[in-house]
């Protein structure tokens, strides 16, 4: 079993658009998809998708969450019998073929894993992420957000949480995201955090992601961009990861 976790943000048509354009083998009884509403409107879309699929649940939240708790409000909504929870963004084109789990070892406890992250358009990101600091996080804000990237799979720290692939056996050890961060860095953080216990896989497949670069339009985004990034650098310097 498989549980799929999408937090929409009033993103209806964007989350109905990606499923339909996904192989209809996603809504077989081996999987479930759990979208959280953060907006604190009605979502027709949603409820579409719910009432046509039954492996489908919609959830309306009462008020809103940073992205690590909507996730984590997901995963305890599981089934028991879940092997893998993935925390996927509601802007993918559509999802990847789900044979990709077949490249984990089957030899250990915990899974964790991205798929290759491209464009829109299937051009290559710069998804790969090397280690942060206070200075690249700077550079990467001012200057280019090319700065502090890896270019090697086995130089990448950590990668942003568009696909991310957990063992639900991982992700309850490791107590989910890290709800004291609203937006931004809770990627690192979770990456950090499950080095400890297994290496990060990239997969051979593709997704392709409409980056939407919120934090460069708004000065609220902006600012809990930056709240984030002083969160988990202090979080690294007190040798926390």
């Amino acid at each position: 079993m498989i549980t799929l976790s999408i937090v929409s943000h009033n993103d209806g048509i964007t989350v109905s658009e990606m499923l339909r354009n996904s192989d209809i083998k996603y809504f077989g009884k081996n999987i479930k998809i759990l979208i959280r509403e953060n907006k604190l409107v009605n979502c027709p879309n949603l409820d579409a998708l719910a009432c046509e699929f039954s492996n489908i649940k919609v959830y309306y939240n009462e008020k809103r969450y940073g992205f690590g708790t909507n996730h984590n409000l997901n995963f305890h909504k599981c089934e028991k019998s879940s092997e893998y929870f993935i925390v996927c963004n509601p802007d993918l084109i559509s999802l990847p073929k789900f044979t990709l789990l077949s490249e984990l070892p089957c030899n250990i406890t915990y899974h964790f894993a991205t798929p290759n992250i491209l464009d829109q358009f299937g051009g290559k990101t710069d998804y790969l992420r090397k280690e942060i600091s206070l200075l690249t996080f700077f550079l990467r804000l001012s200057v280019s957000k090319k700065i502090g990237t890896a270019t090697d799979k086995l130089d990448t720290i950590w990668v942003p949480s568009v696909f991310k692939i957990f063992s639900t056996a991982l992700y309850e050890v490791l107590e989910g995201y890290d709800e004291n961060i609203f937006m931004y860095y809770e990627d690192y953080d979770i990456c950090k955090r499950a080095a400890q216990f297994v290496d990060l896989i990239v997969t051979e497949q593709d997704v392709r992601h409409i980056a939407r670069r919120q934090s460069r339009k708004s000065v609220q985004l902006l600012l809990s961009h930056i709240k984030s990034a002083i969160y988990v650098l202090a979080k690294k310097n007190l040798k926390r990861y």
